[in-house]
């Protein structure tokens, strides 16, 4: 984790401790972060809400049709090099 950018410990540390107080203090609150959209069937980063019963919410994204073909074109591309290491 040091080489190129430095030394991100710190700010990966505050945002693990971020999401751990929403879970533990049943904040729901909304994250970027990679959850199951269950219409792709596949993890990728998109708006997540987080609560003590862990991912409460997805809200929705307000793409363009383009924004939407480049969003499903990505999930297809996790599948796929998901699919390369199983």
């Amino acid at each position: 984790m040091g080489l190129g950018k430095g030394f991100t410990n710190y700010g990966i540390g505050m945002t693990a401790l971020t999401i751990l107080k929403s879970v533990l203090n049943d904040e729901k609150r909304t994250f970027p972060a990679s959850s199951l959209c269950q219409r792709l069937g596949v993890y990728i980063g998109q708006p997540t809400t987080i609560g003590a019963t862990g991912v409460v919410d997805q809200p929705t994204l307000d793409l363009t049709n383009h924004e939407q073909e480049l969003f499903e074109k990505s999930a297809q591309a996790i599948k796929h090099n998901f699919n390369q290491v199983k």
